[in-house]
């Protein structure tokens, strides 16, 4: 399974900030007021996106998509088109991580329709980037191709290099689908944009990718040299489910080509942090941590161990088959 790297694109960059409940209810009222309030659509667009949109991202569920739902309704009364685009696009971002899809495309089709009007190039090419996202999340590859790839030809029109990174989700989605001459072309073109921008979490999952596309080919050689290349800028400056999928994945070719003493400390890494949950580790990568953990203990013939992570393997795998089974229900 290749990795999509879902970007999120919030417009601006906003700090989760530490704020209890009690006082983001206060802030969002005391900003919503002066949203209202505010003489000018410029001033009204710096107030949604430099100070709501950060202050809602500190909501809980409910009221996150209450008081999304409530600007975008103070936007079209105002007629600010844009502002109701923003408001709806941020909706969907928020449902899909909620796990409501179909309410989510809802509102991303809103914002594009929004966004379509006032012929707002950037704000079409995010909308057609979260609903790429949306699809891919549902396995749903056809539909996230041609949104990704609507997405990225916006974003070169307006010069914008995050096509980089939608090409990248585009060479993830041709390898899980073993169109492996597509996926090295998009991939190679998402490196070059990717090491210009400096943009170290990119280049490790298009690594990654890469070396999905090697070992397709059964060309352990390179495999191993892309997935050096990621464990490389992992150590450097990464998150953590980067580190994560950088060591899991060398591990995973040391174990396969029977190098159990190679394999042995990345993979105990990898499944230390699979254990942790942090986020942007899926259930499904864990199951995989959790094998690959179990065969290491079994090659090295501590089989009590071995024993004891195939159980929980098989109910990570339960589990991921009960959300995968939710997912194509949606």
């Amino acid at each position: 399974m290749a990795y999509l790297r879902h970007t999120i694109l919030l417009f601006l960059l906003c700090a989760f900030g530490n704020f209890s409940r009690a006082d983001t209810q206060d802030d969002y009222r005391q900003y919503r007021h002066k949203f209202l309030t505010a003489k000018t659509i410029p001033a009204k667009d710096s107030l949604l996106k430099n100070h709501l949109l950060n202050i809602l991202q500190n909501l809980d569920k409910e009221e996150a998509i209450a008081s999304w739902n409530e600007l975008t309704s103070d936007c079209q009364q105002l007629r600010f088109h844009e502002g109701a685009g923003f408001c709806l696009y941020h909706l969907g971002l928020r449902l899909n991580s909620e796990g409501e899809y179909f309410n989510s495309y809802q509102a991303f089709q809103e914002s594009k329709n929004l966004y379509s009007l006032v012929d707002n190039v950037y704000g079409l090419a995010c909308v057609y980037n979260g609903m790429g996202n949306l699809f891919s999340t549902l396995y749903k590859y056809d539909q996230a191709l041609s949104s990704y790839s609507r997405s990225a030809q916006l974003f070169r029109q307006i010069n914008n290099p995050i096509h980089g990174t939608i090409y990248l989700n585009i060479g993830a989605i041709l390898v899980n689908i073993d169109s492996l001459d597509a996926a090295k072309s998009y991939l190679e073109a998402s490196r070059l944009i990717l090491n210009h921008e400096k943009d170290t979490s990119g280049l490790i999952n298009c690594f990654i990718n890469l070396s999905e596309v090697f070992l397709a080919r059964n060309n352990i050689d390179s495999a191993f040299y892309y997935l050096h290349q990621s464990n490389y800028l992992a150590k450097e400056n990464a998150t953590i489910p980067d580190i994560y999928n950088a060591t899991l994945n060398l591990g995973m070719l040391y174990l396969r080509q029977g190098m159990t003493e190679q394999a042995e400390p990345l993979l105990t890494t990898a499944y230390q942090l699979s254990e942790k949950e942090p986020y942007g580790i899926s259930l499904e990568s864990r199951v995989k941590a959790v094998k690959a953990f179990s065969e290491l203990h079994d090659r090295q013939g501590d089989l009590e161990t071995a024993h004891l992570l195939i159980k929980k393997y098989l109910d990570y795998e339960t589990e991921s088959k009960r959300v995968q089974s939710n997912l194509e229900l949606s």
